[in-house]
């Protein structure tokens, strides 16, 4: 099992030999338009924050994490592999961001 130490030194790690891939991607998300607007199929709080889930969920694929959203209200990144005990739930209840998936 992995300690606290471990982790924050291999994060702290992660950081440094990755800032300006960070640092851009963290740009790029900010630059997106994602002031609420009128609800859009699979975008419930307009297209651009769909635009900016949409980004933020591909970083997190890049960065090699399994990344999902449920139906456009939020989005989610777990490292691969490692079942998260707190679990992902959309409000409808279904499941796993409504995909009907039993993770409890």
């Amino acid at each position: 099992m992995m300690n606290h130490r471990w982790i924050e030194e291999h994060v702290d790690a992660f950081i440094a030999d990755n800032r300006e891939a960070l640092i851009r991607d963290l740009k790029t998300v900010i630059d997106i338009d994602s002031v609420e607007a009128p609800a859009e199929p699979n975008a419930p709080y307009g297209p651009g924050v769909r635009k900016a889930l949409d980004a933020a969920l591909e970083i997190a694929r890049n960065l090699g994490l399994e990344a999902g959203e449920c139906d456009g209200y939020m989005g989610y990144a777990d490292v691969k592999g490692v079942r998260n005990p707190a679990c992902h739930h959309c409000a409808s209840g279904r499941g796993a961001c409504g995909q009907g998936l039993d993770c409890m």
